[in-house]
């Protein structure tokens, strides 16, 4: 359905040690829990990820979601900056990526599952680079999907 975009639930890192890291830091923060809340990842502890990190709201209902953070290598490889936009406002944009976002995130915010994700950068007219990312929910503070938190790298 999305030649260009491939994505798969509670997946193995093994073959990426940086996201992995970050996966093992989240496995970490959120202990016994099913994932940890914002509250517990500290931005000083991500250091190396910074640039590559998105912090995404998911609206109540999950309705839709927003781009709280977009980190600046994403920016500036994206050449784009989402931050503070609505999801639903990609949809014009590139029908396709957005409902392949849309639907990846609807996933991890209604069964706070770990995601990851694969594929070219073809929503930016780049389709000669890659990404490839880990999303990992955050608790709201009572149980629900809250945010989710991302890293991006592309190749």
């Amino acid at each position: 359905m999305y030649d260009d975009y491939s994505s798969v639930l509670n997946p193995d890192l093994s073959d990426n040690l940086r996201l992995l890291d970050l996966k093992t830091y989240w496995d970490v923060k959120r202990g016994p829990r099913t994932m940890p809340t914002r509250s517990d990842i500290d931005p000083l502890e991500l250091r190396r990820h910074m640039g590559s990190l998105v912090l995404v709201d998911v609206l109540p209902g999950v309705t839709d979601f927003r781009m709280r953070l977009i980190g600046s290598r994403i920016v500036e490889t994206l050449g784009r900056d989402s931050t503070g936009k609505l999801l639903s406002s990609l949809k014009a944009a590139d029908a396709n990526w957005w409902r392949f976002c849309d639907g990846l995130y609807r996933v991890i915010a209604t069964r706070a599952v770990t995601a990851r994700a694969r594929g070219t950068l073809r929503m930016v007219g780049r389709d000669f680079r890659k990404f490839d990312s880990v999303l990992l929910p955050l608790d709201a503070g009572d149980g629900t999907v809250g945010m989710i938190l991302a890293e991006q790298l592309f190749n």
